[in-house]
């Protein structure tokens, strides 16, 4: 018999369930969170220190990526992109692959290798591992807001939900739009305005109000990963 699992039960991977869409299908019926997340040591524990700070939480602070390279191909704007990535409910995990394809296409993976700078949020979840569990991915906006409403609003998931500076080894200011941390990166691009140009946004949203946001990629903000089975 199947297990049935209810909104804020913890999951087989150890995350928290935050959708159920009924019934079993594409490969998946449920959606889980992770718990509070412990940066992977594929990574520099430098970083973990650096951004967590002595005693805070450990959850993931990146940039969303793709600052350089090619014009327009990883965009909400579907019809003047060549990729087009999704906020609808069960395209994150497509989302992720796709943004990671495309770092690799203009070299951004690199700065995966480079200890000062944060490896970028839908690389952090794709090298997360929890409980076994290596297929985790960026959420899209959809999805991501199921997290806000089903576990933020409910007071499950230990999401950071107070402005908080993200500060670089110096002390100073990692982002140009101030405190960012309550924010969770989707991974769901943005369109340019008009909808020519480079696209520079992404959407993120905020967990102590809800309110989603179009947010330059090179600001840093929380991830969350997320999984289905």
């Amino acid at each position: 018999m199947s297990v049935i699992y209810n909104i804020g039960d913890n999951g087989p991977a150890g995350g928290i369930i935050f959708y159920d869409k009924g019934v079993f299908s594409d490969g998946w019926r449920y959606m889980e969170a992770a718990p509070e997340a412990i940066v992977d040591e594929i990574f520099y524990k430098t970083l973990d220190a650096r951004l967590a700070g002595e005693g805070g939480s450990r959850e993931f602070v990146a940039q969303w990526g793709y600052q350089r390279g090619r014009d327009n191909l990883i965009s909400g704007y579907k019809e003047s992109t060549s990729v087009y990535t999704s906020s609808e409910i069960g395209s994150g995990k497509r989302n992720s692959e796709l943004i990671l394809n495309e770092l690799r296409i203009t070299g951004e993976l690199n700065h995966a290798s480079d200890k000062w700078t944060p490896p970028y949020a839908a690389l952090l979840c794709s090298k997360f591992s929890f409980n076994g569990f290596n297929d985790w991915f960026l959420p899209s906006k959809d999805e991501l807001n199921l997290m806000y409403i089903n576990l933020r609003m409910k007071g499950l998931g230990s999401f950071r939900t107070e402005r908080d500076k993200t500060l670089d080894e110096f002390g100073a200011s990692l982002n140009s739009e101030g405190d960012t941390k309550h924010f969770y990166w989707s991974s769901t691009g943005t369109p340019p305005p008009g909808g020519g140009g480079r696209d520079m946004n992404a959407w993120a949203q905020n967990f102590i109000n809800g309110k989603h946001r179009s947010m330059f990629r090179q600001v840093y903000c929380s991830a969350r990963a997320a999984r289905t089975f």
